[in-house]
């Protein structure tokens, strides 16, 4: 009888164990919904540069969303969350201040991708110029609406050099 009691007793701790572990889970924020990431951000064991980040504008590319970001201490920023079962989970960052263009890139899928986003005043378009051992690409982006650029990096070896331009032709580097 004993015996049996004891059984019954680790299984109702085993059982009570998994059900704590099951709600805990729950709990944390799946990155499905914008709020969800933002939460994501702000919860992180290293969480990126800046506080109170809010997600401007996003693009998904295969299972992943690359967020552009800023926080309410003057830093910008793109983040990368990568698809993991039903869930998405922050994977990059990069940052820097406010009113300055961001440039970063983040291989998905085997490709790299480049990125760009500035957060300043309101601008009509971007230049993007990539330069290889081939020769110059001029690419020109509508940036009316605030959205990201992003683009497949043309090689290894490679520069990037991007300005935006407001309506009065004013830049922002």
């Amino acid at each position: 009888m004993r015996k049996r009691n004891i059984i019954t007793a680790i299984f109702l701790v085993i059982v009570v164990v998994s059900g704590i572990a099951y709600y805990n889970y729950q709990q944390q924020p799946d990155g499905l919904t914008i709020e969800s990431r933002e939460l994501i951000m702000a919860e992180h064991k290293n969480p990126p540069r800046g506080q109170n980040w809010k997600i401007a504008n996003e693009t998904n590319i295969d299972n992943c969303i690359i967020s552009a970001i800023y926080g309410s201490d003057g830093q910008i920023g793109i983040a990368k969350f990568e698809k993991q079962g039903n869930r998405y989970k922050l994977k990059s960052t990069a940052y820097r201040q406010d009113n300055k263009v961001i440039i970063s890139n983040t291989m998905i899928n085997n490709k790299m991708y480049d990125f760009a986003w500035f957060n300043g005043a309101q601008t009509e378009y971007a230049e993007i110029i990539y330069t290889t051992s081939d020769g110059t690409e001029t690419i020109k982006h509508d940036s009316r609406n605030m959205d990201m650029f992003y683009h497949i990096s043309p090689t290894e070896d490679y520069t990037l050099s991007v300005v935006y331009y407001d309506s009065e032709g004013n830049k922002y580097e």
